[in-house]
């Protein structure tokens, strides 16, 4: 019966230290090929921001075909997937330091396996939340949450992928639930948040 106890005890103790281990390392101030930080919940666009490096507004030039990027997991690690690139002219730098004049974009998957997904198309005007990655390309932060599409002054707040597999209940979700607005408040309000930055509790 002692024995149990303490086997019971020290599995309990050793999951107590993997999941505050999981949590800090999950909040680390780097960010990996994952780009999905946002699945911890958040109480404000302030918490959002934490895990954004950079905001641009620009202009969609081309859209490039797809291409196999490796995740970034070590070598004996053999686990790759589809991105299509896009390239981006950078019109106006909200938050972030950058000095070139267009960005490299990716999204998962591509038209034809991924129908469901909003892929940016040539001549669109988009607001862009990103993650920056290894090789300096751009992810949208929260796969496609960092998107948002400008249409005649106005901000679009349709999802990007409708299937139904982005979190529901994060601070950005609400935000872009709340309907259309006019551009100059929404870079107003998304800048002020980044500018405020704050770790989310776990």
């Amino acid at each position: 019966m002692l024995k149990r106890a303490s086997i019971t005890i020290l599995l309990l103790g050793l999951s107590v230290f993997l999941g505050i281990w999981v949590g800090s390392n999950y909040l680390s101030d780097s960010h990996t090929e994952d780009h999905t930080a946002a699945k911890v919940n958040t109480s404000s666009l302030e918490e959002e921001m934490y895990f954004v490096d950079l905001i641009v507004r620009g202009t969609v030039v081309e859209q490039q075909d797809p291409v196999v990027r490796n995740a970034g997991l070590p070598e004996k690690v053999n686990f790759s997937y589809d991105v299509t690139p896009s390239i981006i002219k950078v019109n106006e730098v909200i938050y972030g330091e950058l000095e070139e004049k267009t960005i490299t974009f990716l999204q998962h998957g591509t038209e034809k396996t991924n129908e469901e997904t909003r892929y940016l198309k040539t001549e669109e005007e988009v607001i862009l939340l990103l993650m920056k990655a290894v090789d300096n390309y751009y992810w949208s932060y929260n796969y496609e949450e960092g998107i948002w599409r400008v249409n005649d002054g106005l901000i679009e707040s349709k999802n990007n992928n409708i299937s139904g597999f982005l979190a529901t209940d994060t601070a950005i979700s609400k935000f872009r639930n709340s309907g259309n607005q006019d551009v100059e408040s929404f870079v107003k309000e998304i800048k002020k948040a980044a500018l405020n930055k704050k770790r989310p509790e776990f």
